[in-house]
């Protein structure tokens, strides 16, 4: 079978810019001191990486002088010394992650209905929401691509403590 869309070079020069760009987006690092933890990461979604090669994530955790306090679920405690590094990210920075949490409550909703007397609007709903879904799909995964949108997502190395000058 014959290619009947064949690419021009300006076609694959640009297939190829965007493919490159993608590639070339990685996170971005950054060097912080333990007391400097607490406030970076408040309200992220951070996972530790400790030097024995064990990852552990969490969203609430509280940073304390000698470790990492997580709650729900994670170990109770990390300690300061086996901490090697940190990743964090941002839940819901993006628009297309937005549409999806609104497309699932709004499934969810209408799904819902469906066993109950309401059953004819939860039909209804079901590809109402599809179609709103369809149609604001591109424009948010645009957003997405063009916005300037705060860093969602970041590597953290944790710098040691400066040395306490001696006061003798």
């Amino acid at each position: 079978m014959r290619n009947t869309l064949p690419l021009t070079r300006s076609h694959r020069v640009a297939i190829s810019a965007i493919a490159v760009a993608f590639t070339l987006q990685a996170a971005p690092s950054e060097q912080l001191l333990w007391k400097d933890l607490a406030a970076k990461l408040q309200g992220k979604q951070v996972t530790v990486k400790m030097k024995d090669g064990k990852s552990i994530s969490g969203r609430f955790f509280t940073v304390g002088r000698d470790g990492i306090f997580f709650s729900g679920g994670a170990p109770d405690k990390i300690p300061r010394d086996a901490v090697q590094s940190l990743h964090w990210e941002t839940p819901d920075a993006h628009q297309t992650e937005k549409l999806a949490n609104m497309l699932g409550h709004a499934y969810r909703h209408s799904g819902s209905l469906l066993g109950t007397p309401m059953a004819p609007f939860g039909v209804i709903e079901i590809p109402v929401i599809t179609a709103w879904g369809a149609a604001a799909a591109p424009f948010c995964l645009l957003a997405d691509l063009f916005s300037d949108h705060p860093t969602t997502s970041g590597d953290i190395s944790i710098l040691p403590d400066p040395a306490v000058p001696n006061s003798k």
